[in-house]
């Protein structure tokens, strides 16, 4: 989580204040329904109004996807050119306040308000005149919800409602201790939040707590970053510029990458569950057809007796020479004999090119559920975002995932993340997913280095590479084995058995999928 009560927030109100005071609007932009970029000269403030996370910072990259809404044109058509006279908090609540002024083209001055709500799940960015009327807002909430106030154009804008607290700096020692004592600090103190109270333990640690300068803490191990340090982590302290985009591309991303990881984990295993329906479904009809010899015998029997019956008979007793028994014969009265018999084939034959094409149906269908269980397991090893790009790739490729493109754009060549480690005078490359098993197999390895795979069990694929032409040691093929087991289905079982062949012994599979391959010459260890 990102810490940031009240009291953090004046200390950080200031910071863009420094920042951004006598800048100019070159640029406003919206990326998604609740993402904006205010762009100023070599400057770009990010502002989000996440209902679990509003915030606002400076951000050095743009994004390419842009849309363009009613109320980001009426942003642009008022702010575009505007200078920034200041930037202020409202008491210690989680409100900012931009005051801006624009000169018209008739060359009169004007002066706006942008007031940023940072309030979690309602989060609202409202644009005033200068009488503090409202001309344009982002309202995450509806009127109803709004009972204390009136947010609508051409309305006075006013602040929410405050709760009457003491202000931070207003607070004595033997208030402070009393408050602790009662427990009643959060309701008390204006700006302080759980985590802060939690850490002002005393008079002592309260005052710093809200004279300290500005300093950007995080900690990865713990997932938490705020504006104060909480503890003196090794590499806990980072610069302010900084800590936002650090922050949000490793906790963010690793939450992303997990929630991805989860939906695309839901949509292979829904997909091998229909496969496997499939494969019910074929057995049935396959079972259904096994009598198809038997229309064949009767055909055979009737061809024998062709010319001692009679035409248009609806039943003949004969004698079946297959089982050594008189049986009855259904016959259809409409049809001679011989047109009979050519039924009763006719039949056999049907029935023999379904069983045919069922069968090949089948061995398709196992096909699709082998590649889906790799692509599952791809996605159950996924430990980042390069790793699940891939994933993203294949599943594009095999009409699964929508592919987005940025408009105007040129999409980047899609860079296959593999595992190299070195191991004695070799170097073992590993595939997580199927790119990247295709990738090592056929890309990186050589012909005469050695391919894993473990045996019977959706598995990674390994090459182990001699770096010096030398042959490879019992200690290397059993390192590389290893590696293959622990990237596998099979990797918390005992005893698993391990193929390992030259490289030019492996050949890609008819109507290839990328993890479908066979190979041959190979040897077996047991690790």
């Amino acid at each position: 989580m990102f810490y940031l009560d009240g009291i953090l927030l004046s200390k950080y109100t200031r910071f863009l204040n420094d920042k951004l005071k006598d800048r100019k609007i070159s640029q406003i932009t919206q990326y998604d329904l609740r993402n904006f970029f205010i762009t100023f000269k070599n400057v770009n403030l990010h502002i989000s109004l996440s209902p679990e996370f509003p915030i606002l910072y400076l951000k050095e990259a743009k994004s390419a996807l842009k849309i363009e809404t009613a109320f980001l044109l009426n942003l642009k058509k008022q702010l575009t050119g505007a200078i920034v006279d200041s930037v202020s908090q409202y008491h210690f609540d989680r409100i900012l306040e931009f005051s801006l002024t624009r000169l018209n083209v008739v060359g009169v001055v004007e002066k706006f308000h942008l007031h940023f709500e940072m309030i979690s799940k309602n989060p609202n960015l409202v644009l005033l005149n200068e009488e503090r009327k409202i001309i344009a807002l982002f309202k995450s909430t509806s009127f109803e919800e709004q009972n204390d106030r009136v947010l609508l154009s051409n309305f006075k804008y006013t602040y929410p409602k405050r709760g009457g607290k003491l202000s931070p700096f207003d607070v004595t020692s033997s208030q402070f201790n009393n408050f602790s004592k009662e427990g009643s600090i959060i309701s008390t103190i204006e700006g302080i939040g759980k985590i802060g109270a939690l850490h002002c333990n005393s008079f002592e640690t309260f005052q710093n707590y809200i004279n300290s300068p500005l300093v950007g803490y995080f900690s990865r191990e713990k997932k938490f970053a705020s504006l104060y340090p909480f503890s003196q982590e090794e590499n806990s302290e980072y610069e302010i510029e900084n800590l936002f985009d650090i922050y949000f591309s490793t906790i963010q991303n690793e939450d992303s990458v997990e929630q991805s990881r989860q939906n695309y984990t839901k949509l292979i295993r829904t997909l091998i569950k229909k496969q496997h329906k499939i494969v019910t479904n074929i057995e049935k009809d396959l079972q259904n057809l096994q009598n198809l010899d038997r229309d064949k015998e009767i055909a055979d029997i009737l061809a024998a007796n062709v010319y001692q019956l009679k035409s248009y008979s609806s039943q003949v007793t004969l004698y079946d020479f297959y089982q050594n028994k008189d049986i009855d014969i259904q016959l259809d009265t409409k049809h001679t004999i011989q047109r009979n018999i050519e039924k009763y084939y006719k039949i056999y034959n049907k029935k023999n090119r379904a069983i045919i094409s069922l069968n090949s149906r089948l061995q398709e269908i196992f096909q699709n559920i082998e590649h889906l269980e790799s692509i599952s397991l791809s996605i159950e090893m996924v430990s980042n975002l390069c790793e699940l790009q891939d994933i993203q790739k294949e599943l594009q490729t095999l009409g699964l995932v929508a592919v987005q493109k940025a408009k105007g754009k040129k999409t980047k060549e899609h860079t296959v993340s593999v595992i190299s480690e070195p191991y004695e005078n070799c170097m073992i490359y590993i595939g997580k997913n199927n790119l990247a098993n295709e990738k090592v197999t056929f890309q990186l390895a050589r012909k005469l280095d050695l391919w894993f795979h473990v045996q019977n069990v959706p598995s990674a694929h390994v090459i182990l590479s001699s770096t010096d032409g030398q042959s490879f040691s019992n200690e290397a093929i059993l390192r590389a084995a290893k590696r293959c087991k622990y990237f596998s289905k099979a990797k918390d079982s005992l005893n698993v058995s391990v193929d390992y062949t030259e490289k030019k012994n492996v050949r890609k599979q008819k109507n290839y999928k990328p993890c479908l391959v066979f190979y041959t010459d190979f040897s077996t260890v047991i690790v």
